[in-house]
């Protein structure tokens, strides 16, 4: 039951944390209102731009409606997977772009040099996904790609900002593999 009407995100994007497998499961996700059976408000089959093979829907609900979850393996296969709910407390929120790094937020705290915001209900790039919302390879956020961003990300690396901390790097604190890694995707581009 959501706590004020307006866009939620539902996905199977993250990985679980000791997955059995190897990625993510195949899943088919929907939502009913009201009851399992209930008129079925949205369907996804592939989460593609964001996670394929898992599942992403973005309904608006209603506050105070009880909704029923759904997520089926796609043709019959089982395993682990993580459900995320975003969304339904009232505070429109989305992907904020800054330098290599993502984070979700709101409009309002998405401000400041190398920020971008990606937009309502988007969910950061998931692992290895360098292009959408987030262009990694454009770190200033102007003007597109240009030797620009190899300097502003080097001016971020040097003076250890977490905005420098590229792809996999969860800790958030630039090491000498961020270099490396930025510029391999910028050199792919978006």
């Amino acid at each position: 039951r959501p706590a004020l009407t307006g866009p939620v995100v539902i996905d199977t994007c993250s990985f679980p944390l000791f997955p059995s497998g190897s990625g993510l499961m195949d899943t088919l996700l929907s939502i009913h209102e009201g009851a399992c059976a209930g008129p079925r408000l949205a369907c996804n089959d592939d989460a593609f731009g964001f996670c394929v093979p898992g599942s992403r829907i973005t309904p608006t609900l209603s506050a105070g409606i009880t909704y029923f979850i759904r997520v089926a393996g796609y043709t019959n296969v089982s395993g682990e997977f993580v459900l995320r709910v975003s969304g339904g407390g009232g505070t429109a929120r989305g992907a904020c772009c800054w330098g290599s790094a993502c984070s979700v937020a709101t409009p309002a705290t998405c401000v400041g040099p190398d920020r971008r915001f990606a937009g309502l209900s988007t969910l950061c790039n998931p692992p290895s996904f360098h292009s959408l919302p987030c262009c990694q390879a454009d770190f200033n956020h102007v003007n597109g790609l240009s030797a620009q961003d190899i300097f502003d990300f080097l001016d971020a690396w040097f003076a250890l900002s977490p905005s420098a901390a590229v792809g996999g790097n969860t800790a958030r604190t630039p090491v000498v593999q961020d270099i490396f890694d930025f510029l391999g995707i910028w050199f792919v581009g978006c």
